[in-house]
């Protein structure tokens, strides 16, 4: 099935909508990343696919804390190396990644 643009951006706008008329769960019962284990296996391939392998390897391993039902992660600096790593917040319910960037 080929959606025109008009098609696709109308599609793209419901699923925005009704995601907002979810109700947010604080008790963890609807969490889809329950651990830190999990977490790691969700972020991989993201954080890959945009900084390289090489890039993400050198960060490992990751310092991630949950908070309410938000995960929050970086990547660990080598002792005496210089620069940046990545830090992300995401939503545990949904996968929303609220936050992605990486220091220099």
């Amino acid at each position: 099935m080929n959606l025109s643009e008009k098609e696709q951006k109308k599609y793209l706008q419901a699923a925005l909508n009704d995601s907002k008329n979810c109700p947010n769960v604080i008790d963890g019962k609807n969490l889809i990343i329950k651990d830190e284990k999990t977490l790691i296996k969700v972020l991989d391939p993201i954080l890959i696919g945009i900084y390289g392998k090489n890039q993400i390897s050198s960060e490992m391993p990751y310092e991630c804390y949950q908070v309410g039902n938000y995960w929050y992660a970086f990547g660990s600096l080598r002792k005496g190396w210089l620069g940046g790593t990545f830090e992300v917040v995401i939503d545990g319910t949904n996968l929303q990644i609220i936050k992605l960037i990486h220091g220099k």
